[in-house]
């Protein structure tokens, strides 16, 4: 089924009503004319304010710099930092910059840019969702909820600064690689928030810049004039890249198929037995969260009798894509990144099959007290809420059939738009939702933390004490061994005695390149480098 916003855009491209660049490709197998890289987004973001965090990740990382950078392996390296001190007790940091570096407009980075992207992540005025990132910094979490408190950021000339940490945090590298700490020039704050809805007034520090957003139609990203010059960025072979947005696999399959885009990721299930489709393992878990407000969820037994009614290992023929079914939170590959050594099949389970159990489902459910859902006053349906994509959609109607046919239970489903589903689940959780969280950095501690803090992230609001001091000792014990068993602790509580969620799958993203395409690169987060790409 082709969406408005689909069918708009593929008939505005048949009929030649978009700029000639985009419509032009001779063919499937020929490149468009000129240095022109054409590409789907698979939803619209909420803003180009890379503070809010809500920005696709391909166009963040490519018009952008961090202090910190992830490689394809998935460690992490200097890019905008030349030198970081840490104090003998692991709790102050000082960071000296790269000298040199200019925004696309040719001001200077200056060590103010950095503290200002810092402490507008955290201030309660820019409401990002990300704000708990910084939490560990002096003062940080005083300084969000708008309490009285001496923030532990501070600028010490034009190219140093300073971060006092409540304790040693081991991963203080991987964190400074997201793009929600990414520098920020206060004399374009001054403008207002209206900026973030002018692409061509933004300035970046990345191989890239931004040009227009036409929204529910594109984002446009031109090559930086100043890439490939000293300190600068590397210079882009590609002079222009269009980011469709085309929320139907459908519509972006047939585009590509017609010879207008270079690159689709997620094409879902009709391109599943494609030869030309690359598959790669993305450190992303699907999960059903657990709200509040239900007999069912309200007991420790009955949330896992709804995960054993689930047959995992249908998942991947349900969605045509070669997903990885689930009984666990933080991917295999994170421990890996972070160099813990722990595999998948060693850290704690959920303590179901996955391939499901329909008599340990009811077992399960008897144990909680149910054993008579007729009674729709006392059990009304469970209300399932998820986001508006094809691949999620069919995930939810999956889910209700499972739990229907192997538990007898009643599923109401409620499809939103990406927008209003996360602003509703701040206002109101529903009883059970489909979500997912990715690796947000190269550390457990970005799963984990998900849960241990108040923040707007945590859609079901769940909470436990005990989890949350498992989790603190996780996040600034010394030795990787050391953390590995405090978080096994945390993910015990997370996934058996107090359940928080039911987890589903690891995510494997499909991508359609064109054969002309060379160099394209990914790395371990499932970010695409465009820099390096070219026909």
């Amino acid at each position: 089924m082709i969406t408005r916003l689909g069918l708009v855009t593929l008939i505005l491209v048949l009929f030649g009503q978009v700029p000639l660049q985009t419509a032009n490709a001779a063919s499937a197998d020929n490149p468009p004319a000129g240095r022109i890289f054409r590409m789907r987004l698979t939803f619209e973001p909420v803003s180009l304010d890379w503070n809010l965090g809500d920005i696709p990740i391909v166009l963040i990382q490519n018009a952008m710099r961090g202090l910190y950078k992830i490689d394809e392996d998935g460690s992490v390296s200097a890019d905008l930092v030349k030198d970081a001190k840490v104090s003998s007790d692991g709790k102050t940091w000082t960071f000296e910059l790269q000298p040199g570096v200019l925004w696309s407009d040719s001001m200077p980075l200056k060590a103010e840019h950095v503290v200002a992207g810092l402490t507008r992540l955290l201030d309660p005025l820019t409401a990002s969702t990300y704000a708990y990132f910084l939490f560990d910094i002096q003062g940080a979490r005083e300084f969000n909820q708008r309490r009285p408190s001496e923030l532990g950021i501070k600028v010490l000339s034009d190219t140093k600064f300073e971060i006092r940490l409540n304790h040693p945090v081991p991963y203080m590298k991987a964190l400074l690689t997201h793009w929600v700490t990414y520098p920020v020039r206060p004399d374009i704050l001054k403008r207002g928030n209206s900026i973030w809805a002018k692409p061509s007034q933004i300035p970046t520090l990345g191989s890239y810049k931004f040009q227009d957003w036409q929204n529910e139609m594109r984002i446009v990203l031109v090559a930086n004039p100043l890439a490939g010059t000293p300190q600068q960025a590397p210079k882009p072979w590609f002079d222009r890249i269009e980011a469709w947005i085309i929320p139907d696999d459908n519509t972006a399959l047939n585009l590509f198929n017609s010879g207008h885009f270079e690159l689709v990721t997620e094409p879902g299930q009709a391109a599943a037995k494609r030869s030309d489709v690359i598959v790669k393992d993305s450190p992303i878990t699907y999960f059903i969260g657990v709200g509040p407000g239900h007999p069912i969820t309200s007991h420790q037994k009955g949330i896992l009798a709804l995960s054993a009614a689930l047959n995992r290992t249908e998942i991947p023929k349900v969605l045509g894509v070669a997903h990885r079914p689930a009984l666990e939170f933080c991917p295999p590959e994170v421990w890996k990144m972070m160099g813990a050594g722990a595999m998948s099949g060693d850290f704690p389970r959920q303590p179901v099959p996955v391939t499901g159990s329909k008599e340990q489902a009811k077992k399960l459910l008897a144990e909680a007290g149910i054993t008579d859902l007729s009674d729709k006053k006392k059990f009304p349906p469970l209300t399932l809420r998820y986001y508006n994509r094809t691949q999620i959609k069919t995930l939810a109607e999956w889910i209700q059939a499972q739990w229907k046919t192997n538990l007898g239970i009643e599923v109401e489903l409620v499809g939103m738009d990406p927008k209003s589903f996360f602003y509703s689940m701040l206002q109101n959780p529903p009883t059970v939702f489909i979500n997912s969280k990715g690796t947000s950095f190269p550390d457990a501690a970005t799963f984990y933390s998900l849960f241990s803090e108040p923040n707007m992230q945590n859609l079901g609001r769940w909470e436990d004490k005990e989890y949350s001091k498992h989790v603190q000792v996780g996040d600034t014990a010394s030795t990787s061994a050391d953390r590995v068993a405090a978080y096994a602790k945390a993910n015990q509580i997370l996934l058996d005695t107090h359940p928080a969620l039911i987890p589903l799958y690891f995510r494997s993203t499909e991508y359609l390149i064109r054969k002309y395409v060379k160099d394209l690169k990914f790395n371990a987060l499932s970010g695409v480098d465009l820099v390096s790409a070219h026909y």
